[in-house]
């Protein structure tokens, strides 16, 4: 339940904006780099 007023914020979010795009990097780049599954 969220009682602060702030809407919850998802992890993905986060990693977006403050990883993603100040790297220049795309989803896929970063699965590609870490060798990860799409699934």
């Amino acid at each position: 339940m969220n009682t602060n007023g702030m809407r919850p914020i998802h992890p993905g979010e986060i990693l977006e904006k403050e990883f993603l795009e100040p790297w220049g990097i795309s989803v896929a780049d970063l699965q590609g780099r870490v060798r990860m599954s799409p699934f």
